[in-house]
């Protein structure tokens, strides 16, 4: 039981950091979403 609860806490906020940072990148349309594009990647060139 309480892996599922972890596991909903994991997705709930996978859903908002994905929200921000789809926020994040629309903030950023200028910049062509450079460090969203960076933070998404993990930096992974």
């Amino acid at each position: 039981m309480d892996n599922i609860l972890v596991s909903n806490e994991e997705g709930m906020t996978s859903l908002i950091v994905g929200e921000a940072i789809t926020y994040l990148c629309r903030e950023e349309m200028e910049n062509d979403c450079t460090v969203t594009n960076a933070a998404l990647n993990g930096n992974s060139e």
